[in-house]
């Protein structure tokens, strides 16, 4: 096949080195050559920054960048804004990729020119070593960009063959679609904060059966109910951003919208209980209390719009209470998680 298209993959690297070299080497060994390998070290402190600058010494398309610590998403900014690909593509460095993960993703290119390209991925538990088939498109689809978000809207809760999940790993894109876009610093879901723009920008998504990349899951153990907590908050305020964005951009996807952010919203409530067993203690927590507030403004202001009205009574019913009476609603769903009658 044509190599004329340069490949950058972007690997943002952070406190790694026990799984880092397979990923490198997994990235390295590609069937398609035309690639740049950008590593962007994040301020870490294990051997992770030693291993990145030998294979800079050994290998001439491998770049490693140092920098102090911004977390994933500055780490994915300076890696794109460093990188000379037509196409980027991004590896996650607790993560590993097969041989043919940048061929398919150019393969597609080829066929049609898309914006972005989407795949399948295999998830491996990093606890037993088992692999799975974590996700995968039964056939290749194309889509345009109402329907790529409708896709990217789909309720967790459904089942569907077609859906575009958030992660930036498991899709290749025309570099023009970055322009204007970067990854929203301090968040844990930026590929959520981000993903909708990408999308909005695409006039073609493609979807292809090739399953190429490897998913390492379980590598912190269980979350705690205080991490599902923070992991919940930013995925609340990525969540009301893209509702209160789509919502009036796409009317026609308004209804899966507003399912998806009032079980999203409810979902966040279920999480304080756990992680705050007392009022006491959820009064006296900053985070608690502006995402409660976040909450209690955000469903006010839209409870009303056709979408949000028309969502399951019982959810409006819960959101309700919590708006009025923050703490009784924390109290109720505490005891009702606990006793396992909402889980």
């Amino acid at each position: 096949m044509n190599e004329d298209r340069l490949i950058s993959v972007i690997i943002p690297v952070y406190n790694v080195s026990e799984y880092l070299r397979q990923c490198i080497e997994s990235v390295l060994h590609q069937t398609y050559k035309n690639i740049e390998i950008i590593a962007v070290d994040d301020g870490s402190t294990d051997d992770s920054a030693d291993i990145c600058d030998k294979y800079a010494e050994k290998y001439e398309n491998f770049f490693v960048i140092h920098q102090d610590n911004q977390g994933l998403a500055g780490a994915r900014n300076t890696g794109l804004n460093n990188s000379h690909g037509e196409v980027i593509m991004w590896v996650d460095s607790d993560d590993y990729v097969a041989g043919n993960f940048c061929e398919e993703a150019a393969r597609a290119f080829e066929k049609g020119d898309p914006d972005i390209v989407c795949f399948g991925n295999f998830d491996l538990d990093a606890d037993t070593g088992d692999i799975r088939v974590g996700f995968s498109y039964k056939e290749e689809y194309t889509a345009d960009t109402v329907s790529a978000m409708k896709a990217l809207t789909v309720p967790q809760e459904r089942d569907n063959d077609l859906k575009i999940g958030d992660s930036v790993c498991t899709k290749a894109f025309r570099r023009e679609v970055f322009n204007g876009v970067s990854f929203p610093l301090g968040s844990r879901q930026e590929d959520l904060a981000t993903m909708y723009r990408l999308i909005d920008r695409a006039y073609s998504v493609k979807m292809i059966p090739a399953v190429t990349y490897y998913y390492r899951i379980n590598r912190y153990g269980s979350l705690t109910n205080t991490k599902a907590f923070e992991n919940s908050c930013d995925m609340m305020y990525a969540e009301t951003e893209r509702f209160e964005f789509l919502i009036y951009k796409y009317p026609e996807l308004a209804e899966q919208i507003a399912e998806n952010i009032v079980y999203l919203l409810t979902d966040i409530i279920k999480n304080i209980a756990r992680a705050f067993r007392s009022v006491k203690l959820f009064e006296e927590n900053e985070s608690a209390e502006k995402a409660a507030d976040r909450i209690r403004c955000f469903w006010k202001k839209n409870r009303k719009t056709t979408p949000l009205k028309n969502t399951d009574i019982k959810h409006k019913v819960f959101l309700d209470l919590f708006s009025n009476n923050s703490n009784m609603a924390v109290i109720i769903t505490g005891l009702l998680v606990r006793t396992g009658i909402w889980t």
